[in-house]
């Protein structure tokens, strides 16, 4: 069940099918406990550059760690910067984010796909270079 998950202010099917999606990625990530202690976590945040009031730049930072997010709990980041045509087009850059001791085209695609969804879901705000979740 989701509600105005994209905020559009209905929640519909719509909502239902991309928060499935998003979870179903942060499950790819295959970074999560299943026993205590739960304390991994992802992290997620977009960024504005250019003042037109959408995201250049979704960044991803894995912590492993209790308490607030700080840079000693950071285990590793992943970032997806926009190219700023509108094409959705861009520069992904990642390690094994799947965490499967490979870092390859899986890693890329899985950061990119992820940080489009976020994006599309509204879940940031327009100012500059301000942290959103």
């Amino acid at each position: 069940m989701a509600d105005d998950i994209n905020n559009n202010g209905l929640a519909n099917k719509l909502d239902e099918v991309k928060a499935l999606a998003f979870a179903q990625q942060v499950i790819e990530f295959n970074w999560f406990s299943l026993d205590a202690p739960f304390d991994k976590y992802l992290k997620v945040f977009a960024e504005e550059f250019d003042a037109n009031g959408i995201p250049d730049t979704v960044r991803l930072h894995v912590h492993q760690g209790e308490g607030e997010s700080r840079d000693e709990t950071i285990a590793s980041t992943a970032a997806f910067y926009t190219c700023g045509d509108g094409s959705g087009s861009g520069t992904t850059v990642s390690w094994d984010v799947n965490n499967n001791g490979n870092i390859n085209v899986a890693d890329t695609e899985l950061v990119r796909r992820f940080c489009r969804n976020f994006r599309v879901f509204g879940w940031h705000d327009a100012r500059r270079s301000q942290p959103s979740i």
